[in-house]
């Protein structure tokens, strides 16, 4: 923490001392543009006033310079009026300009001679594409987006990822976009503060999605400012109250009773599923916004309670019959903020999120039974102060402190040791593991900017920032019981219980430095988005002397042309090196705290004899030219307005991914030796497989290459290829819609570091398996007679890796050191059938007086019914082989009011 506070106090005084730029931050926005007369001559001194709800400290105004132009900086999302006058001149008004985070729009008059004292005439359309930025599918999502349109069963806010183009929700905290990691791949933030888990890199926190005012989806042709992510970077942004006291009471519920299953009784692969799963849900939410001085002093407070019921097939010990059973989560969360003009240059902002999720019993199921069920703890909290500051219209100064704690507890209700059926693979006894993680992160980020006019031949928004982080994480695993038992596994026509030992305590730190300079240099309408970032990475761990230490710089250059001139159509070409998000998961494997990994053959008397380790505890030394993994994409689009508030986009992507990072085992042998199974159709087959006879006396973190050892073949490496189709039809005339295709491409080369990795590769040709996807989206609101809102959301979407395939295969016989795993069918060989999805709301609002209005809702999810296995038993030995295990929720209703006041 020494090293970290005194770079704070270093970022602190650069931010003081450096004159910077001009370009926008990652939480407000700008409006710039040009007056001229109707012969299209620059008026100078002409006053231009900006107004909205959305601003604190009342209306502003600026004068035109020499040429015509002028600027607003540092506004926060939300929307705004532009009025323009000059004795002699008609006055003329912009309305609805709907700004969104980090976006710069320009909004142009054309003055006809006149009196200013003639009425305003209201002109033009707001704009919708911003000509300025690089970057390419871009999402924004509105507060009434976020409101109406279903998106989560569970208003949780990452899952509001799932409406931009090329995503989808992949599991428990995970959204996979573009090739990235599924957890760890994306960045995500709330009013500038990452808040994703220090040490496993996932989205932790589980926020209602009512306390944010607006989400903006991006990562394709980011600028320098943004990194550590190979997929995408949410940016979420908390409400902050205003001129006028706002709140709002919301009620809702969705009984078990309410659900319906989907499952097809008469399909053979659904046998397993007596019961499908069912989710209920009670949820209350409150939240209060206003001034405690009149454009001085806002506030916004915000609580939610949400109780999940679950309930599914459970297995039944020892009948092994399937009955329904229940398990409950609970999570309340909140958020408390204030925001402060101090002067009219000078804004403070400040705000603490917490959350609190408490399961018992969880996760039960056909494998799971209620003695084997464990429970689960996860308390986080988010804290942020962040102040701007504006030297002029044309530089400002933004300083970021953050604070973020992610906690993470499971464990069973006694210390009995858990065992699983190798026949059934079914657990009993006890829940198998005891966890406990805390990982606190710590970081300052300051960027000042500037923007200079006429200067190398044309108009520059220069910006330079700095960043600190500092993680510490503390993680502890240990199997209850000290052990966990694999019971009746077959080898030769014998059955034999194997236990298996292993337990980690590791203390990792992390520290992260950064810098960045940026421009967007505009060129009449052209404009040039050169950045370079600096990366520096430090991790050390408490139980070893061995530091990882490593660095790198982010080129990028964007170009984007304004073809026409008129600020309607961008076409947008970049590229850039982006690093992934530095977690201490990255290094913290090469600790002294792990303990070695042992497996053991039960006697008859129920003792354990030792038959192979793999020796963890041995020292593992960092490479000291270790490369963090990084990626270079390169994206192309076009983004056309077609008419008012409607607008069209065609991107393309394409990503290569360098220097993965693993554990080597330096030292190790391996034969290779033959074991014999039983596929799938009931042949006997016999494979190769390597059996490691010599262990390893030492470890190697490092960035695995040909040589390293006998079994490594290639480099890693990883390619993604990607289009994106988007029509998008912003909220006016009673409707909008957003609807979206994409279609994606991975591939995937294993580099040997385990040599069993490679037994299918080399056995299906030594080639990449492609893995093909295609997305449809779409999702509107329709304002319909009798003022009833109607608001569908449809998906689409081919089978994922990971997601809707799977491949046959076997476990090596506990003779066979670490039993490992050989998937025996050709990799995407499995499918299952494509998710379709669609759900709806519908809502009636009522005014009672004045602002006082009462809204009714009801939510719709699978509204066709449509089945879908979510998970298939693919383990050959295993008495369920090939059937579905999991499936998604049927159609499901939910009633909800909402006391607007």
């Amino acid at each position: 923490m020494k090293e970290f506070k005194r770079v704070i106090v270093l970022v602190l005084a650069l931010g003081l001392l450096w004159s910077m730029s001009y370009s926008q931050s990652k939480v407000t926005g700008a409006l710039e543009g040009t007056v001229v007369d109707d012969e299209e001559s620059a008026l100078p001194g002409v006053e231009i006033k900006l107004s909205s709800p959305d601003m604190m400290g009342g209306s502003r105004s600026r004068v035109t310079d020499a040429d015509g132009k002028f600027r607003f900086i540092g506004l926060l999302p939300g929307t705004y009026a532009l009025e323009a006058g000059l004795q002699g001149f008609t006055p003329q008004r912009r309305e609805d300009i709907r700004l969104f985070v980090g976006q710069t729009l320009i909004v142009d008059f054309v003055l006809q001679i006149g009196t200013l004292q003639e009425a305003i005439t209201v002109t033009g359309t707001a704009p919708l594409i911003d000509v300025r930025d690089s970057a390419v599918a871009t999402h924004h999502i509105p507060e009434s987006t976020i409101k109406d349109v279903v998106f989560s069963r569970d208003s949780y806010q990452y899952f509001a990822m799932d409406l931009a183009p090329g995503t989808y929700v992949a599991g428990w905290h995970g959204i996979k976009a573009y090739g990235g990691t599924t957890r760890s791949g994306n960045t995500y933030s709330m009013d500038g503060v990452e808040f994703s888990h220090g040490g496993f890199g996932s989205s932790w926190m589980e926020s209602d999605s009512n306390i944010f005012s607006e989400a903006e989806v991006e990562g394709l042709g980011a600028a320098a400012e943004y990194d550590g992510f190979d997929g995408l970077h949410l940016s979420l942004v908390t409400k902050s109250g205003g001129n006028t006291v706002d709140g709002m009471l919301q009620f809702n519920y969705g009984g078990i009773a309410w659900s319906q299953e989907s499952v097809d009784r008469s399909d053979p692969f659904y046998q397993l599923i007596e019961d499908p799963e069912k989710e209920g849900l009670i949820y209350g939410h409150f939240n209060l916004g206003g001034p405690l001085v009149k454009d001085k002093l806002w506030y916004f407070a915000s609580g939610t309670y949400r109780k999940f019921t679950y309930e599914e097939s459970i297995v039944q010990l020892p009948s092994e019959e399937y009955e329904t059973g229940r398990y409950y989560k609970y999570l309340p969360t909140g958020i408390i903020k204030f925001t402060f003009q101090a002067t009219s240059s000078t804004r403070l902002a400040a705000f603490f999120v917490m959350d609190y999720f408490k399961m018992e019993h969880a996760y039960q199921g056909i494998y799971t039974p209620f003695e084997a069920a464990g429970w689960e703890r996860e308390p986080s909290w988010v804290a942020n102060m962040r102040i701007f500051h504006s030297f002029s219209d044309k530089t400002f100064i933004e300083t970021t402190l953050g604070y973020t704690k992610s906690g993470f507890g499971v464990g069973g209700y006694s210390e009995e040791a858990m065992h699983i059926d190798d026949i059934t693979g079914i657990a009993s006894v006890n829940y198998g593991w005891r966890i406990q993680d805390d990982a606190p992160r710590y970081s300052a980020n300051v960027a000042l900017s500037h923007h200079a006019d006429d200067f190398i031949s044309g108009s520059h928004d220069f910006k330079f920032g700095v960043e600190v982080e500092h993680i510490s994480d503390h993680y502890t695993y240990r199997f209850h019981g000290d052990v966990y038992y694999i019971d009746n596994v077959e080898y030769d026509g014998y059955y034999y219980d194997y236990a298996y030992y292993w337990a980690m305590d590791v203390q990792p730190k992390a520290f992260r430095a950064a810098a960045f300079v940026q421009d967007s240099w505009n060129i009449g309408n052209l404009t040039i988005n050169p950045g370079l970032r600096f990366n520096y990475y430090k991790g050390t761990l408490q139980t070893s002397t061995e530091v990882f230490k490593t660095s790198g710089f982010a080129p990028r250059l964007g170009i984007t042309w304004d073809v026409f001139g008129d600020h309607k159509t961008a076409l947008k070409a970049h590229y850039g090196r982006f690093y992934d998000k530095f977690i201490t998961g990255i290094f913290d494997n090469a600790s002294a705290g792990e303990e070695d990994f042992i497996g053991y053959i039960v006697e008859d008397d129920g003792s354990l004899s030792e038959i192979w380790r793999d020796p963890f505890s041995n020292p593992t030394t960092i490479d000291p030219d270790i490369k963090m993994p990084s990626l270079d994409q390169f994206s192309f689009g076009i983004e056309r307005e077609l008419m008012a508030d409607t607008s069209v986009a065609l991107s393309f992507v394409y990503k290569r991914w360098y220097n993965s990072i693993s554990r080597v085992n330096i030292g190790e042998v391996f034969d290779l030796t033959d074991f014999t199974f039983t596929d799938e159709q009931g042949q006997s087959q016999t494979w190769d497989i390597y059996d490691r006879t010599t262990e390893a006396s030492t470890y190697s973190l490092t960035n695995p290459r040909p040589g390293d050892t006998p079994y490594i073949e290639r480099e890693s490496k990883q390619t993604y290829m990607g289009f994106i189709a988007e029509f998008e039809k912003r909220f006016s005339d009673n409707w909008m819609l957003n609807a979206s295709y994409s279609y994606g491409k991975e591939k995937f080369w294993p580099t040997g570091t385990d040599p069993n990795d490679l037994v299918g590769f080399d056995r299906w040709g030594g080639e990449p398996v492609a893995y093909p996807f295609h997305i449809f989206k779409v999702y509107g609101t329709f304002l319909l007679p009798w003022d009833i809102k109607f608001s569908p959301t449809f998906n689409w979407r081919s089978a994922f890796t990971g997601d809707g395939r799977w491949e046959a295969d076997v476990r090596a016989p506990g003779s066979i050191t670490g039993r490992p795993t050989v998937n025996i069918e050709i990799p995407n060989s499995n499918k299952l059938p494509s998710y379709i999805a669609l759900d709806l709301r519908m809502e009636k609002s009522f005014t009672i007086q004045g602002d006082l209005r009462l809204a009714g809702y009801l939510d719709i999810y699978n509204v066709l019914n449509r089945q879908k296995a979510t998970s298939v038993q693919s383990r050959l030995t295993y008495s369920d082989f090939g059937l579905a295990t999991g499936v998604n929720y049927g159609r499901e209703f939910r009633l909800g009011i909402r006391l607007y006041f």
